[in-house]
């Protein structure tokens, strides 16, 4: 690129000609296709970056969080029924909560404050829209539930094992929460625990299985 400056002739206050004769001053700048073809990749890789770290960002969460967990539950037969129905009556409330499990694809791990290690738990959620997805991992609770989130209200419905327990459990119910780190579960779970498998290994080897101490009562 080539730019000429010609400066201003001006009139001899002695002769009235030209005191300068005109002479002209040409800048050259120099731009090679190489330096404009690594700016433009620059400027691409540069977006492609910010696109990365910015899907990144929307899709993946991870969130740690310390509850306290008090439970009203109530079972309606004795504890060693092989069959077991329970109103599920709690009230949870967040003391600490760091991350964010609400994006597509969240990682979690969860603390109970006032109860023992075998109440803590860690997942995997799906979220899309208002319907997730979770897969859950501890000892008293491991399996997969799905839930219906409107407003304040969340519905909710899976199956669980519990190691501690030796059972297996359908759940279902509904979580409202009354403020940002408190919310009511209400509810209701059937399980089956070991006992079953006992009476039916004891049937088939011709065991007798006293069923009289499964009497219809509630349990405290």
């Amino acid at each position: 690129m080539a730019t000429t400056t010609v400066p201003k002739a001006f009139d001899s206050p002695i002769t009235g000609g030209i005191s300068k004769q005109l002479t002209s001053t040409t800048t050259y700048t120099t731009v090679t296709a190489e330096n404009t073809l690594q700016k433009k990749e620059d400027g691409f890789f540069t977006k492609v970056g910010k696109s990365i770290k910015s899907f990144f960002k929307n899709t993946f969460g991870a969130e740690y969080s310390v509850v306290s967990v008090t439970d009203f539950s109530q079972k309606y037969l004795p504890y060693n029924s092989p069959i077991n129905v329970t109103h599920v009556s709690k009230d949870t409330e967040i003391f600490t909560k760091k991350g964010d499990s609400s994006k597509p694809i969240s990682v979690y791990c969860q603390t109970v404050s006032d109860g023992n290690f075998t109440d803590n738990s860690a997942g995997l959620k799906l979220n899309i829209w208002k319907i997730s997805a979770n897969i859950n991992f501890g000892l008293k609770n491991t399996g997969i539930s799905f839930s219906y989130t409107n407003d304040n209200n969340t519905n909710y419905f899976g199956y669980s094992v519990s190691i501690c327990d030796l059972d297996v459990s359908c759940n279902a119910g509904v979580t409202q929460s009354y403020s940002d780190t408190g919310s009511y579960t209400d509810g209701g779970q059937a399980s089956i625990n070991g006992m079953l498998a006992y009476a039916l290994y004891s049937f088939a080897n011709g065991v007798q299985y006293d069923y009289e101490q499964f009497d219809v009562v509630p349990a405290n």
